[in-house]
């Protein structure tokens, strides 16, 4: 502030001194303070109070202000002075002042302006602009500076989720958080790290920058993320799906400066997870195309990591794809749909999966379709007549839930399969319709008339419930008549009483270590059940003793899913006998109530047994240890230990040969990994070592032992009389094997039929022996041999197959040209009609004879009547009284009774009066006298017609006849017949037939 003396001037005459009054000192007053002016106080001289190095501050007043006023200081300038009447004037020249008013105390609504105003900047705003206006209270100008202190508050956002990635490969999480709130956003930050080791750790604000590494999201709407790596230790790692991992969302602002971290509190692991099976399948024959061809069409593959489509085709009933062969597989990029080339005629049925780029698919829940049949041509859209003459009855002998169903089959052209359909009774009258019911069975051919039905649907039947069941006849392209149907009714009961029976143990059970894997896998074979009421199996897999499943059975009988196990509903796959899957899940836990379903562990040996249920839940849990057995899964992908090398083979000749071939049985190795068997041979020096040897033989783990060797290493032919050296090499999965130090066995192989000295003679062919009607002989016959060495013929007879005659009894030999012998005892012993005998003949040369032989079949009287064959099979094992009854003999009876007419009708027509016979009867008289002639060959005669001639040849007794004597015997010791009966098959009544006897009495011996 400036101020300046001055007096009014009234003329240029100067006054007395007294006259003047000057101030002096001369002191100015403001705001309480004071500062003595009278040097300064001179005309045209400045007089400052206030600088900027001395400021006065003016106080506050506590006057009430005046809301939307800034709060003036009202105060005046003195000046003063000791003198009285001195004249003082002052005028302001520079006035510089500064104020500062707390805005928010005189107005409240001030604050929430201003913090309204940064609020809403948009996230990652840098600055911001507030429109103020003020005004003053006259005209003039003002310059303001408005200060607002302010001090940043965070807002840091939430996560919401860290989950695994669904329906993918594996090694990606996902994370999700809030939307940031906080004005001064300018990215986020995401940071995930290992938590497996330290679960419950988080980190600090200040932690976050020891992370290796951490995801930044530059967009403010962006909230979701992948995540393929974390830190662990201070490493960036890839995620691992056998690790859990932690995450944490931060707010990044423009200074470089990171918010406080707000961590999930759950941790998560990325997995590979088993793709869904298609959500449809369809499937239909080609119209006008070749039979066999079918169209098939699925909804595509939703899976992140797809690698193809896997299509099972199989002519039985299927629900899934479980242990099913014969895949089909299109790959991702082909598309969603295939013609397929299937058997022509068939009826099928269609299971699909998803599979990923690790192999994985869903066989429990494949999508099925079917029944549908590769047909050809054009639908006529006909569906077959209807079934007629259906029946249903409760199963009998069985423990309920049963009923067989039996029909009369149709039989037009393009019948393909039937289909029983089943609903429970509801009324009194059968409807005729069974639109809509389920089924209960298929029956895949028009020729089968009946089948057991123990389900409707997925439904089991229940005991002493009414059923409707109604049969269908389908054509080849599927068309049926579901509205014309004979539906009969039945109600299945227990026919048993007591506690039901289990079905029979499972069999053949065998496990082994799955190939070419990580050992997360193994491989289950066992034989199919043959119990009539199966149901199911279910597979246990567990690292836990199995030997009792009875409490572990009770916690997972209603959730086999939830608790691991595996469930086959199918008693078999086609017509194999055995069944085989693939399981990469077991039971891991010490007791029965820590016991969890995990992935199958590498190197950790496990149980596994089978059980099977029949359709009421007949099972048996208990004393399993005879039907488990032990696997050990490995992991092959670095495997280079082979097998324990095996043992000495054992070895036997293949007899009766030329000394090329042998049977190898080995000992089986203990290697769960165990791929298949090379068997080396070499003639010669023995050998421990294989070298570059290739194997002679490659026998699977599944083959059956003794196998077949009919060649050496080097592809030669085995040859008898040579030391032949075997060894047995296991090979494992990996291919791992013992080259050295390995352990064979020697064999000479013997030629057999070198060894035979007669093998010169000619073999005896045409051998045939029958029991005569009595059953207390044999009547043997064969083709005479043309050989001129054969001087006569050796007999060889015994209870026991064999190859060698020295392993049979010697029971005659004929030297003359009778090819005919009867026999009737063994070495003084009768011959035992109710045995089974084998007989061979061969030739004699009066030294030696063959020596191996291919004996015929003689079976028991009392089931083969007398009767043989060269193969042991065919209708000679049929009686005369069964091959009567089943009308294979109808054609000979109407022979000879057409035979007998003829004769009785001629006898009638033309009695017999010539002197000499007639053609035919000179031809009757010749075939007399040949066989009596043969008669006489054999040494027979007339008196020896009655009884059997003995033969003492220093051996065995045996008889000898001709055909004639034996049917005149067979013929005395058969009982007469009733002449009722002989009317009867003749078909004549009686006085035709005493009319034909008196004729025919005469010419008897015409029939001999």
């Amino acid at each position: 502030m400036v101020c300046t003396y001055s007096k009014p001037v009234e003329s240029m005459r100067e006054l007395d001194r007294g006259h003047q009054r000057r101030a002096d000192p001369l002191i100015a007053l403001y705001a309480g303070s004071s500062w003595t002016i009278t040097d300064t106080a001179h005309p045209g001289m400045s007089t400052v109070l206030i600088t900027d190095e001395n400021p006065i501050v003016i106080p506050q007043s506590n006057e009430m202000w005046i809301p939307g006023k800034l709060p003036l200081y009202t105060g005046a300038l003195t000046l003063s002075a000791p003198q009285s009447g001195a004249w003082v004037w002052a005028e302001s020249q520079i006035l510089n002042y500064s104020g500062i008013w707390d805005l928010a105390e005189m107005n409240p609504l001030i604050e929430s302006s201003f913090q309204s105003a940064v609020s809403n900047l948009a996230p990652g705003s840098s600055s911001a602009q507030l429109h103020i206006q003020m005004q003053s209270p006259q005209n003039g100008s003002i310059q303001v500076r408005i200060t607002y202190d302010w001090q940043r508050v965070e807002v840091p956002t939430e996560m919401t989720s860290l989950i695994n990635r669904p329906n993918d490969g594996g090694g990606v999480l996902e994370a999700s958080w809030l939307p940031a709130e906080d004005a001064a956003w300018n990215s986020y930050r995401l940071y995930v790290w290992d938590s497996t080791d330290e679960p419950d750790w988080e980190p600090t604000q200040d932690k976050l920058q020891e992370f290796s590494t951490y995801i930044e999201v530059p967009f403010w709407s962006q909230t979701t993320a992948t995540i393929t790596t974390a830190d662990w230790e201070g490493t960036e790692v890839a995620l691992s799906d056998d690790r859990e991992y932690r995450a944490a969302i931060a707010i990044a602002y423009a200074d470089g400066s990171v918010g406080v971290p707000m961590s999930w509190p759950y941790s998560a692991t990325p997995t590979d997870e088993v793709p869904f099976p298609p959500e449809w399948l369809a499937a239909e024959p080609i119209s006008g195309g070749s039979a066999g061809t079918i169209y098939t069409e699925w909804s595509a593959c939703t899976e992140l990591d797809p690698d193809r489509t896997r299509i099972w085709a199989v002519q039985h009933p299927i629900s899934n794809a479980i242990a099913l062969s014969g895949e089909i597989d299109i790959a991702y990029g082909a598309g969603n749909s295939t013609v397929l080339q299937l058997e022509a005629g068939k009826t099928y049925w269609l299971a699909s999966v998803c599979v990923d780029e690790a192999g994985q698919f869903d066989a429990a829940n494949a999508t099925v379709f079917g029944p549908i049949v590769t047909a050809g041509g054009l639908d006529d859209g006909i569906p077959p007549a209807p079934i007629t003459g259906t029946t249903a009855v409760d199963a009998p002998d069985d423990e309920g839930g049963r009923i067989l169903v039996s029909w009369t089959p149709n039989d037009e052209e393009d019948c393909i399969y039937h289909t029983v359909y089943v609903l429970p009774a509801s009324g009194f009258q059968p409807p005729s319709t069974v639109d809509g019911w389920p089924v209960a069975a298929y029956v895949t051919d028009c020729t089968t008339s009946e089948v057991v039905i123990d389900s409707m649907g997925e439904s089991s039947l229940e005991n002493d419930v009414a059923y409707w069941i109604g049969v269908v006849a389908a054509d080849d392209w599927g068309n049926e008549n579901l509205d014309d149907v004979l539906v009969v009714d039945a109600t299945p009961i227990a026919n048993t009483l007591g506690q039901g029976q289990a079905p029979p143990r499972v069999e053949g059970l065998s496990a082994w270590d799955h190939p070419d894997d990580d050992g997360t896998a193994i491989d289950i074979m066992w034989n199919r059940s043959l119990a009539a009421d199966f149901s199911h199996y279910v597979i246990w897999v567990s690292d836990y003793p199995l030997n009792d499943l009875t409490e572990i059975w009770a916690e997972c009988s209603d959730d086999l899913a939830a608790c691991g196990l595996l469930e086959i509903d199918q008693r078999q796959i086609g017509g194999a006998l055995q069944l085989q899957i693939t399981v990469t899940t077991a039971l891991y836990g010490s007791t029965v109530d820590t016991l969890s379903s995990e992935p199958i562990v590498p190197s950790i040996p496990l149980y596994v047994t089978i059980t099977t249920h029949d359709i009421l839940g007949n099972v048996h849990l208990t004393g399993m240890e005879e039907h488990m057995v032990l696997v050990s899964p490995l992991d092959n992908r670095g495997d280079i230990s082979p097998p324990d090398r095996l043992g000495k083979p054992i070895l036997e000749d293949r007899a009766p040969d030329n000394g090329d071939g042998m049977f190898v049985t080995f000992p089986e190795s203990e290697a769960s990994d165990i791929g298949e068997y090379w068997i080396f041979a070499a003639a010669g020096a023995p050998f421990d070592s294989i070298g570059n040897m290739e194997p002679a033989m490659v026998v699977a783990r599944s083959a059956q032992l003794p196998v077949l060797l009919e060649s050496l290493s080097g592809g030669q032919p085995l040859a008898p009389s040579v030391p032949i050296w075997i060894v047995v090499v296991a090979v494992d999965s990996s291919g791992n094997y013992w080259d050295t130090n390995l352990q064979a066995e020697m064999i000479s192989l013997v030629n057999e039929n070198s060894l035979d000295p007669g093998l010169h003679l000619e073999e005896i062919t045409g051998i045939r022996a029958n029991w005569n009607p009595a059953g207390d002989h044999v009547e043997i016959r064969w083709d005479d041999s043309n050989d001129p060495q054969i001087e006569s013929y050796l007999l060889f007879i015994s209870l026991e197959p064999y190859e060698i005659t020295s392993e049979a009894t010697r029971v005659g030999i004929i030297e003359d040209p009778t090819t005919m012998m009867i026999l009737s005892d063994i070495e003084g012993d009768p011959i035992d009609n109710a045995a089974t005998h084998w007989l061979a003949i061969v030739g004699f040369d009066g030294e030696v004879h063959r020596l191996s032989v291919d004996p015929l079949e003689i079976r028991p009287w009392s089931e083969t009547s007398f009767g043989s064959s060269e193969d042991g099979e065919g209708e000679s094992g049929k009686s005369w009284y069964d091959q009567l009854i089943s009308g294979d003999m109808n054609t000979l009876i109407a022979m000879v009774s057409a035979v007998m007419i003829l004769i009785g009708a001629l006898m009638v027509i033309k009695p017999r009066q010539q002197a000499a016979p007639e053609p035919w009867e000179m031809g009757a008289l010749e075939v007399e006298m040949e066989e009596q002639m043969n008669r006489e060959a054999a040494g027979l005669s007339d008196d020896d017609f009655e009884d059997d001639l003995v033969i003492d040849d220093d051996g065995p007794s045996f008889s000898s006849a001709q055909d004639a004597e034996l049917e005149e015997q067979s013929e005395a010791d058969t009982p007469d017949a009733s002449e009722a009966v002989i009317d009867e098959l003749l078909g004549v009544d009686s006085e035709e037939a005493l009319r034909s006897t008196s004729s025919t009495s005469s010419t008897t011996w015409l029939t001999t």
